[in-house]
């Protein structure tokens, strides 16, 4: 199921959701199992952070959704 979520970063929302796309072979296949997505848009750029691996915390996904999230200086 997806969630949404704040970024906490410039007040952009994001939606999380397990699962995720990878591309292999020249082929796009879903992937549900130890994948962490969170999806934003900004400027109307969409960006994706996906992460594959054991359990992580959702604030780790969003401290790097804030990273690039956050205008640079």
């Amino acid at each position: 199921p997806a969630i949404d979520v704040d970024t906490s970063s410039g007040g952009i929302g994001a939606t999380d959701f397990e699962g995720g796309w990878t591309q292999s072979g020249g082929a796009l296949s879903w992937i549900d199992a130890g994948t962490q997505t969170l999806l934003f848009e900004r400027g109307g750029l969409r960006t994706t952070v996906q992460y594959t691996g054991p359990q992580i915390d959702m604030d780790a996904l969003k401290a790097a959704a804030a990273l690039l999230v956050t205008p640079p200086s």
